[in-house]
């Protein structure tokens, strides 16, 4: 049995949630470990914001379809993410078909880029990571359609209030509590309103904005905090260079061209500057969006994700526009099919950072009246166990040599409740003294077979920079019951 494949990939998307599920408790405490993330994302509520109390609410009707273990429960909040980025693909959708209206776009202009939001290899990982980005990538392009659409419609009638201002500001504004990232795109879009002189739409836009800041301060108040005490802590530590790290400037850019498959997607040659001048008003606050995160010195992938979506309408059209011409026909359509198909594949099926939580996922299944004895201090994983972790079983790191006594004596001098204990262990292929205490305990306990956390990827990226990718290497593990 692989069992290594029935856990989902956790890494730093995972650890960000579970940080912030956790944060406001001590390390390692268990008084309150058998209640799960739904309890810690309420303890943490005065120090996580809102998005603890929508994770809190969900984890809570979860527990009404029975999802109560911790991998079922990260996996409830994955399935969460992705319904809230559907929203995005129903923001694209607009958008097309706005297109479609204005412009006359025919229909492959409107089906390849609702094909890339929903089927570029990228999106399964983006769209189920923990992340706050992630929950703006599904809000941000519905909330960029229905401004846009007020944007239309102010053009052939300056005299009434169209309804998708509010909308689209409102929920701008909501990706921005949530984000605060996202208040760059805001910002973006009303600079670019004064620029067209629409300032009926500029006041509305004014007037959202400063119900966002009172909800802000209000927020903040609600959880015991002084007004603006969030936004103040998170320029603190993005303005802490050695906290938050330092990346160079073309790191996004890279990052977002990447995306878009350049330097492949260039053959497509003047119908992408077609596709960006039908598309400037989409286009412009996502560019002050890549500009101001390539100033700033820390730097992430995820930062991109809220527009990602905009982005692929972008791509979309340009590749519709080209559609038969040589080099799209006969090198760049092969060439995503392979290339993008590949990168689907990985991103459903193959885990990463496995050995992060694959033991702790797997033994929790089973009971939670366990002794976890971890032989190693890998980056992160004692985070995870604070949330794997839970009822009466307990974490070690034995000290000592690594052999069948030091694991019966650890087991012995704990409580005698416990149904058993697991051991897990970082090895080399050649490292027989793991195996070797596998055997002898199993003659005298009830083990389950020894296995291995890792994936695919976790080993190429491991060996291409095991320097930076320590929590990558494959972790060995069993676990034992006593004897009936």
């Amino acid at each position: 049995q692989d069992r290594r494949r029935q856990w989902p990939h956790v890494g730093r998307a995972d650890q960000d949630l579970h940080r912030r599920a956790l944060d406001g408790r001590p390390h390692h405490c268990r008084g309150d470990r058998g209640r799960g993330l739904r309890h810690r994302t309420q303890q943490g509520r005065k120090h996580s914001g809102p998005r603890a109390r929508i994770l809190s609410s969900w984890l809570r009707i979860g527990s009404w379809f029975g999802v109560e273990k911790a991998i079922s429960q990260v996996q409830w909040v994955y399935f969460f993410q992705a319904l809230v980025t559907l929203l995005g693909l129903a923001g694209v959708y607009v958008l097309v078909l706005r297109q479609m209206e204005k412009r006359g776009w025919d229909f492959r202009s409107a089906v390849i880029p609702l094909y890339l939001v929903a089927a570029h290899g990228l999106m399964p990982f983006a769209s189920t990571r923990a992340f706050m980005e992630t929950t703006a990538m599904g809000l941000a392009p519905l909330a960029m359609a229905w401004l846009i659409l007020s944007y239309d419609k102010y053009q052939s009638d300056q005299k009434s209030w169209d309804r998708h201002i509010w909308l689209g500001a409102a929920l701008m504004g909501v990706s921005t509590l949530i984000r605060f990232q996202m208040g760059i795109m805001y910002v973006a879009w009303f600079g670019f309103l004064v620029y067209r002189r629409q300032w009926k739409s500029v006041l509305a836009g004014l007037l959202m904005g400063l119900v966002l800041i009172a909800a802000e301060a209000i927020i903040d108040l609600s959880y015991g905090r002084t007004a603006f005490q969030t936004l103040h802590d998170y320029f603190a530590f993005n303005s802490d260079q050695l906290k938050s790290g330092i990346m160079p400037w073309y790191n996004t850019w890279v990052t977002w061209l990447g995306a878009l498959f350049v330097p492949f997607s260039l053959v497509f040659g003047k119908t992408w500057w077609r596709s960006l001048k039908e598309n400037l008003d989409l286009l412009f606050p996502a560019l002050i969006y890549i500009v101001v995160h390539s100033i700033n010195p820390h730097k992430e992938e995820r930062y991109l994700y809220p527009i990602l979506m905009p982005s692929f309408l972008l791509l979309g059209r340009a590749w519709a526009m080209s559609w038969n011409k040589p080099l799209e026909k006969f090198f760049f359509r092969p060439f995503i099919v392979i290339f993008n198909g590949i990168i689907l594949f990985v991103a459903c099926f193959v885990n990463t950072q496995v050995s992060l939580i694959g033991p702790y996922g797997e033994i929790q299944m089973h009971s939670d009246r366990m002794m976890y004895m971890d032989f190693d201090h890998v980056d992160m994983r004692d985070n995870m166990a604070e949330f794997f972790v839970r009822g009466d079983s307990v974490l070690r790191h034995p000290v000592g040599d690594f052999n069948s006594d030091t694991i019966k004596k650890e087991f012995e001098s704990a409580n005698a409740g416990l149904d058993g204990f697991a051991v897990m262990k970082i090895r080399s292929p050649e490292d027989l003294i793991f195996t070797q205490a596998y055997q002898q305990l199993a003659q005298e306990f009830q083990c389950s077979d020894l296995m291995e956390a890792t994936s695919l990827s976790d080993r190429i990226l491991y060996r291409l920079r095991p320097e930076k990718n320590q929590r990558r290497r494959p972790t060995s593990y069993f676990y034992c019951h006593r004897r009936s």
